[in-house]
């Protein structure tokens, strides 16, 4: 019997071992993909960002995630948002949303930014959590929103037409909290940085229930200039908005900023931290 036990023990842990890698391919071959000189660095309305939508379009189509892109009114711009739907809601229609912005630079004086951590690292991410939260949609209590916003760089445009216009959604009070994933590739730095919680209820409790080796700064506000992001379109109506970032350490906006020097073992255990984050959240009362 001992020896049946340990053999079943030895299972779940190659198990374990086999899904925690296959997380890590995940994210690496979304990343490179995304930040690959093909896709000439993403600027909004270009070929590259067209390539780099329908990618994620395909990979939600693998994980068979329903999905819609929304259009708004500058430079041909598209946002990919996507439903996962809660199996039985207890806070129905309630909705959390997850993003990251999936443009960048574009070339300039013909150089490539290819933006791996800005931010093809948090683009990988959201397709991950698409694939995790569809799994587990047995486990939340609110349904889930996940945005790609395109634009950001240009102004957050992406992100302020979704909350002009929030698909999925009723009204955008509906939503009740907004995660935003902008630039998570770089956790070798040492550090998760996780702001403007002072919206959020409860946030002690959530964060203490999502159980995490990570090393992680909180601030009750976003004050730098440099890491405003689409969580700010939320905020500024009041949607309880925070914003997830590993920092600027990385070659921000610069076109060194390309896959092969993002942490992804970080980007990993952030991603396992963001998922048990979601599931806690959504099953917050307040």
């Amino acid at each position: 019997m001992k020896r049946f036990f340990v053999i079943i023990l030895s299972i779940l842990s190659l198990n374990l071992c086999f899904a925690q890698s296959q997380q890590r391919e995940n994210l690496k071959k979304d990343v490179y993909y995304l930040s690959s000189d093909d896709l000439e660095g993403r600027e909004v309305g270009s070929i590259g960002s067209s390539l780099a939508r329908e990618y994620i379009c395909s990979q939600l189509n693998q994980a068979n995630v329903s999905h819609y892109v929304q259009e708004f009114d500058f430079n041909d711009g598209k946002n990919v948002v996507a439903e996962i739907r809660a199996e039985k809601p207890l806070y129905n229609p309630e909705y959390i949303v997850i993003g990251a912005h999936y443009d960048h630079l574009g070339i300039r004086n013909n150089k490539v930014y290819n933006g791996a951590d800005d931010n093809a690292s948090g683009s990988a991410m959201l397709l991950q959590l698409a694939r995790l939260l569809n799994a587990n949609s047995d486990k939340i209590n609110r349904h889930i929103i996940l945005i790609w916003f395109d634009a950001e760089e240009r102004g957050l445009v992406g992100s302020k037409a979704f909350a002009h216009n929030p698909m999925f959604a009723n009204t955008l009070s509906d939503i009740k909290l907004m995660i935003n994933l902008d630039m998570v590739g770089w956790y070798k730095n040492g550090a998760l940085e996780i702001a403007n919680v002072a919206m959020l209820n409860g946030w002690k409790d959530i964060f203490e229930s999502t159980k995490t080796d990570l090393k992680i700064k909180v601030s009750k506000y976003e004050k730098s200039v440099f890491t405003d992001s689409d969580y700010s379109s939320f905020a500024k109506r009041d949607i309880p908005a925070i914003t997830l970032t590993t920092g600027t350490d990385s070659p921000y906006h610069k076109p060194e900023d390309d896959a092969e020097l993002i942490d992804y073992e970080g980007m990993d255990r952030i991603c396992d931290f963001v998922f048990n984050l979601t599931v806690n959240a959504s099953n917050y009362k307040d």
